[in-house]
């Protein structure tokens, strides 16, 4: 049996290559010493200017506009409750 999973003569069809082009190549592993002797680099976090900040931080008109239609349909749904309850004998 090969890495690409089992022979076409067996009755199976072979594994498709999406599947199995990694297995071809495999990673070379790093001594433990060259992990611990180079420190790794962290990515640069980029600075936003202010105008940046406070525009991310507003909510966006979708969202105002579900906010506002979840708001309507709960006040509804409670108003038929209430009219319901209030027309029980």
């Amino acid at each position: 049996m090969s890495r690409r999973g089992p022979e076409p003569e067996s009755g199976q069809r072979p594994l498709p290559e999406c599947l199995t082009r990694f297995l071809d190549m495999p990673t070379p592993a790093k001594s433990r010493q060259d992990t611990l002797s180079q420190p790794t680099p962290s990515p640069a976090k980029p600075t936003l200017a202010v105008s940046e900040r406070t525009a991310a931080r507003q909510p966006n008109r979708a969202l105002r506009g579900t906010l506002l239609w979840a708001l309507l349909y709960n006040l509804i749904g409670l108003t038929v409750v209430a009219l319901l309850w209030q027309a029980m004998p």
